[in-house]
């Protein structure tokens, strides 16, 4: 009975169903996006820039002297180094459920004093606290360059010193890590 009053009448079946999509599509849009909980920050990067310096010079005077220094923390769960040429990154992960800001004051005292070991030239390391909740806003920028006035030096170098801070100084993205990768094969 109640069925044959939708047979009998197809246009309010009709609306009732765009009815039901439309109130599916709203309550939809109103469904929390995060498939994850937050998460406190646990790791924490170490970033140095030796202008000019190769990944074996990286790798052997810079970040294995701070690496050094910093294997002895308390909490440290494990510690990972990429070198490249002219930069030096260093993620240290530490246990769940440490004090994230203490570590942080920790690891910048004991880079402070051993700041005198690293060679001239090096600039002071950036250290961050990497917060796992900003992933789900990130996004990946390529740049390119075919120029033939400028040589890939002075591109890296507008990189580093205009563009970067520009992208850092934008609310929300001041934290961000930004790596580069420069190819010198055409």
């Amino acid at each position: 009975m109640f069925i044959k009053r939708f047979i009998q009448r197809p246009i309010l079946s009709f609306s009732l169903c765009l009815l039901l999509l439309l109130f599916g599509v709203l309550a939809y849009k109103q469904l929390p996006s995060r498939h994850f909980p937050l998460l406190p920050a646990y790791e924490i990067s170490i970033t140095t820039v030796f202008p000019g310096a190769s990944a074996e010079v990286m790798s052997a005077f810079v970040t294995r002297p701070i690496q050094s220094i910093l294997s002895g923390l308390d909490g440290l769960d494990y510690m990972s180094a990429n070198d490249q040429a002219g930069e030096s990154n260093i993620i240290l992960s530490f246990y769940i459920g440490r004090d994230i800001d203490g570590l942080l004051a920790q690891v910048n005292s004991r880079i402070n004093s051993m700041l005198w070991q690293l060679p001239e030239g090096v600039h002071s390391p950036e250290i961050l606290k990497i917060d796992p909740n900003s992933a789900a806003t990130s996004g990946i920028v390529f740049i390119s360059s075919t120029s033939e006035t400028l040589s890939q030096e002075t591109i890296t170098e507008y990189l580093r010193n205009v563009a970067i801070p520009a992208i850092q100084g934008i609310p929300g993205a001041e934290g961000s890590p930004l790596f580069w990768l420069i190819n010198n094969e055409y």
